[in-house]
């Protein structure tokens, strides 16, 4: 039978402002860690730097980074959620959202989230042998001395309470047996990208923004950072990547949205470094500001083996519906190019609607309380940022801080002309920098989910001593984006909102049709049953539909009060399941 796992049952009597569960991924060259409600590379015990490469040299390269997103409801209003350290105050919470428009959540549901979900493929490889062994009738060859599921599998956050208003489908699973629950006793287990992944959902709605003082959205966000264990790959070994996936599960419908990814990197010492942007490669890149990086602040420094560290925005949201399939510039085409500054995917490839931005605004700023160039400190700030505008709202920077040589189609200025500008050649004087890479305009209704998925690359002068490091990063950084493009952006791990896979075999034979349909939703049975349930989700795990059908072959449900899109249809009657991919079009 179906299995909804309420994660709200585990839920203890300790306070909501409780510190931030936290968990490490270990899974190459790069130590690094996440907490339950977002934060990046910041070990909140001690308030170090998290982001360790090469692991176990106790050196790292980003002191700590964080998640910002802002944009414009129907009245103008400005809507943000942007935190940096979690210090100064917090704009994010853990947990999911309801899906009911209030995008509403509880102290104890924010307890009970209050964690990260660790997973690995070593475990996941195992238990998908140990049940096609017992399918195939060979557990006895294979597993002689038996298979106990991992605890953390058992523990994957798959399902919310919908009876609480929570979404149905929460954490992406594999439904090995079809039952449309997830039951890792009778063989489904989590999806997930890479060889070793942590997993968190958090929201903007658990508590005042205090950290941005930004009007709550109604955001339910989920994370999924991982790597990949293969020393014989230099990217990959050398790489993490992250997705995010944004949920409004408020009444807003945001225009002018932008997706911030805000990095405090510190190489080593953090009193000496630079930062650029690399236009070409969809890149913002830190790397030492002279020729040595001396112990400083705690850190033992990198010494001459100097090192450089990127994040990579691999793809985007998708850019708002216009009912054409947009091109790239005949120069970008001419450049062969895998990505460029704000194109990321989908361009020029014979479909409609399926653009995917990539780095359309970068801005560094310094760590002082500078008017123009300082820390964000009003909502506005923060939105400005994201924009690559100042403080004020102003341009110091043609949307691209420090962009270099790394524009030779002219996209940062439109001038053939331009100069090249970095901060050497702006005389500035190394220091303690932070960088925003920042994905956008687009927009996000209500309902509606936009996903983006990065890569933070390092690179060492010691990796390939015949190359300048900021060369061996760049080539790493082609590999990464060739990497995403065949084999993460359209894996089926990837899709992390998901909830179910269409059962490979039933023993309950139902045909929906049409399909797509417009309004009305036929559904034949191959014998007539009595109370078959139907439920209908759409990607995020909202139930938008639930009926019950009475006896017979035949019945008919409206659906004509669901928009246009795709959903999961899924099916029971008693024992037996089935699951649809539905799909609503006008």
């Amino acid at each position: 039978m179906i299995r909804i796992t309420t994660l709200f049952l585990l839920a203890v009597s300790c306070a909501v402002s409780a510190q931030d569960a936290t968990e490490w991924l270990e899974a190459n060259r790069v130590r690094c860690m996440i907490n339950s409600s977002g934060g990046l590379f910041n070990d909140q015990d001690s308030w170090s730097p998290g982001f360790e490469v090469p692991a176990g040299e106790g050196v790292h390269t980003i002191y700590s980074a964080n998640f910002w997103v802002g944009g414009l409801d129907e009245q103008g209003v400005l809507r943000l959620a942007a935190e940096k350290y979690g210090a100064e105050g917090t704009d994010w919470y853990p947990g999911p959202l309801t899906t009911d428009g209030t995008a509403s959540t509880t102290a104890e549901v924010m307890d009970a989230y209050n964690r990260v979900w660790v997973a690995n493929r070593e475990g996941v490889n195992l238990h998908i042998s140990y049940f096609n062994a017992a399918k195939n009738g060979t557990l006895e060859e294979e597993f002689p001395n038996g298979y106990a599921t991992p605890d953390w599998m058992l523990d994957w956050p798959a399902h919310g309470d919908y009876t609480q208003g929570f979404p149905l489908y929460l954490a992406p699973f594999f439904d090995y047996n079809g039952d449309l629950g997830y039951t890792p006793l009778e063989g489904d287990y989590p999806l997930f990208c890479g060889d070793q992944c942590l997993y968190v959902i958090f929201n903007d709605r658990g508590g005042v923004h205090s950290e941005s003082g930004g009007e709550p959205i109604g955001l339910e966000v989920h994370a999924m950072l991982y790597g990949f264990s293969d020393p014989s790959d230099a990217m990959l070994y050398n790489t993490v990547f992250l997705n995010y996936g944004v949920i409004n599960r408020g009444i807003h419908t945001l225009s002018d949205t932008y997706l911030g990814f805000w990095n405090d990197f510190d190489i080593g010492s953090n009193v000496d470094d630079y930062v650029a942007t690399n236009v070409h490669r969809s890149s913002v890149l830190a790397y030492n500001g002279d020729e040595l990086d001396e112990p400083s602040f705690g850190s033992t420094g990198y010494g001459s083996d100097l090192p450089a560290q990127a994040l990579q925005v691999l793809a985007g949201p998708f850019a708002d519906a216009d009912g054409l399939d947009n091109t790239l510039p005949d120069d970008v085409y001419s450049a062969e190019t895998e990505s460029y500054g704000p194109y990321a995917l989908g361009y020029g490839d014979g479909l409609p609607d399926n653009e995917r931005l990539g780095l359309s605004a970068s801005r560094y700023y310094n760590n002082s309380m500078n008017p123009v160039t300082g820390e964000p400190t009003i909502p506005v700030h923060f939105y400005y940022y994201m924009q690559g505008l100042d403080l004020d709202g102003g341009a110091m920077f043609p949307d691209y801080s420090f962009y270099g040589s790394s524009d030779p189609l002219f996209i940062t200025t439109g001038d053939p002309n331009q100069e090249p500008l970095s901060e050497e050649s702006s005389g500035n004087p190394p220091g303690d920098r932070r960088i925003l890479a920042s994905s956008g305009p687009f927009t996000l209704s209500p309902g509606e989910m936009a996903e983006v998925d990065l890569a933070y690359v390092f690179a060492r002068e010691s990796d390939d001593p015949e190359e300048e490091v900021r060369a061996t990063l760049e080539s790493r950084l082609v590999e990464s984006k060739l990497y995403f493009n065949e084999f993460l952006a359209e894996c089926p791990e990837n899709q992390i909102f998901i909830g179910v896979n269409e059962a490979e075999a039933s023993n309950m034979d139902i045909n929906l049709f049409p399909n797509p349909t417009a309004d009305k939703l036929n559904v034949r049975m191959s014998v007539p049953r009595n109370q078959t349930d139907v439920v209908i989700t759409d990607l995020t795990g909202k139930v938008v539909l639930a009926t019950r059908l009475g006896f017979g072959y035949a019945h008919q449900i409206d659906v004509s009060q669901l928009p246009s899109g795709s959903y999961f249809a899924s099916l029971r009657n008693g024992m037996n399941a089935q699951s649809h991919k539905l799909f609503i079009q006008r």
